[in-house]
């Protein structure tokens, strides 16, 4: 059965419990997706490739996991077939026409999504979904964008609308946190928190914000937890991990935003190049511009680039590859991947720099080997800047 197990009864609990109340959905649904994934992966050889979804949902004073799994998976599995019916049930009586929510016509594989599928399921037996997440298997990682036992938000395109006609516009605007990011902060340290900043250690492979595509990112993961004002102040690229800082009111996002613009904010990344950079340390400066034949590239460009300065100092040779510390003067896309590569910089390319690299990433080192270890900022209200370090994962 899809609706297994079934969890251990909980009472309703008192408004003034609430937050726990709702987190505890979100930490469920993420452990069921891994044991989901587990059950996958014990099935032995086949192609059990796609999205699992997992929804968490209160039915009278119970708690149920509902599971949703690609038609293979579904069959291997025993389970029962969910599919997304042409009339989609209302969570406040009723139905919703499929038809209506895409008015010019429904987008390339609808049915694939979990999400809508498992919410469709729970709406249409009354229940109340409380969360929910998708985890891909792919053990070959021939998807690309996507990585094994990694947990994802539900799709803009086909599975957002979806609910959004199932649950009525007032109510997924407060729940929309439940199919969006809840599974991100998970992935996620909290290194300081106080009534006005969150800073966390986001791993390599998560987006800073919200971007054109369905990949993950840590403002909408921590908007979960500290409330939708919750905004970066600045951003990582989505290869690069490290120390991220995040607003938790407007008034330290205007605060903030002015300090690293005046940059008053100390950051040092540590990097492995790859190959052997002779000189001790130096500065470059080098003006950046999108290359808009080459998206998201960055290029060299006198006439229209605009002005980028980083310091740096070598820290140790290791096996034919420099280790070394970057001080950013400015805040540039990409600025410390080009002034590694470019010819005008050092030189060297960054290991695992998929974009200015000359080979891509290899596979000892499947990721950028770039790293926000030490943030040093003014703080709000208090004389005394803030300084943090994180541990360099490679």
């Amino acid at each position: 059965m899809n609706d297994q197990p079934l969890v251990a009864p909980h009472a309703a609990p008192p408004s003034e419990c609430v937050s726990p109340w709702v987190r505890t959905p979100h930490s469920l649904a993420r452990a069921e997706a891994e044991r989901f994934l587990t059950e996958v992966v014990q099935l032995g050889p086949g192609d059990w490739s796609g999205l699992y979804g997992v929804l968490v949902a209160r039915d009278g004073a119970n708690l149920r996991v509902v599971r949703a799994a690609p038609e293979a998976a579904t069959r291997a599995l025993g389970l029962s077939p969910i599919g997304l019916p042409g009339d989609l049930p209302h969570a406040g009586g009723g139905t919703v026409e499929r038809a209506s929510v895409f008015p010019r016509g429904e987008p390339d594989e609808l049915d694939s999504c979990p999400t809508s599928r498992l919410f469709a399921y729970a709406l249409g037996r009354g229940w109340q979904p409380l969360a929910s997440t998708e985890i891909w298997c792919d053990s070959a990682e021939q998807d690309g964008l996507r990585h094994h036992g990694r947990c994802y938000p539900a799709c803009r395109g086909r599975c957002r609308p979806l609910v959004r006609a199932m649950v009525g516009e007032a109510a997924f605007a407060a729940m929309e946190s439940m199919i969006d990011h809840g599974s991100v902060a998970g992935e996620c340290t909290t290194v300081f928190e106080d009534e006005h900043i969150v800073v966390v250690d986001k791993p390599s492979g998560l987006l800073s914000v919200p971007g054109l595509s369905d990949v993950p990112d840590v403002q909408s993961g921590m908007q979960a937890i500290h409330g939708p004002k919750t905004m970066a102040a600045h951003r990582l690229d989505q290869a690069t991990s490290g120390l991220l800082v995040l607003a938790k009111t407007p008034g330290a996002l205007r605060f903030l935003q002015r300090q690293f613009a005046e940059r008053r904010v100390v950051k040092r990344y540590e990097a492995l190049l790859d190959g052997v950079l002779d000189s001790a340390d130096g500065v470059v400066a080098l003006p950046l511009a999108l290359d808009p034949l080459n998206r998201p590239r960055q290029c060299v460009c006198a006439a229209s680039g605009k002005a980028s300065v980083t310091r740096w100092e070598r820290l140790v040779v290791e096996q034919g590859r420099t280790r070394v510390t970057f001080y950013p003067e400015t805040g540039r896309t990409h600025q410390l991947r080009v002034h590694a590569a470019h010819r005008a910089g050092l030189g060297l390319p960054i290991v695992g720099d998929e974009l200015y690299g000359a080979s891509g990433p290899r596979s000892d080192t499947p990721r950028l080997c770039l790293h926000a270890s030490e943030l040093r900022l003014p703080r709000l209200h208090d004389p005394e800047p803030l300084s943090l370090r994180s541990s360099v994962p490679f």
